[in-house]
């Protein structure tokens, strides 16, 4: 986090919240070229809260620091963050 504000990696299922989240001035970045592994590699090298809406198999299960969001709008997954991480008013 850098000024007390949540840093995101986001995947690419949710590639809308991601601009969203940065139009609200957060540091959220979504590669579409990452698989499930490497933006999770990404998010732990770099301390970001992991965004997804893909729940974690057995064989890889869910890692802290991982937000997996139900919600299919962006609306609804800032509400689902902003419970967990408060956005600050957004």
């Amino acid at each position: 986090m850098t000024d007390g504000l949540p840093r995101f990696a986001v995947d690419r299922s949710l590639e809308r919240l991601a601009g969203w989240l940065r139009w609200l001035g957060f540091d959220a970045v979504c590669l579409r070229h990452l698989d499930r592994q490497g933006i999770e590699t990404l998010a732990c090298r770099e301390g970001r809260l992991l965004l997804t809406r893909s729940p974690p198999t057995q064989r890889a299960p869910q890692r802290a620091g991982t937000l997996v969001l139900a919600s299919a709008d962006f609306r609804g997954q800032l509400r689902e963050i902003d419970r967990v991480h408060p956005l600050g008013g957004w």
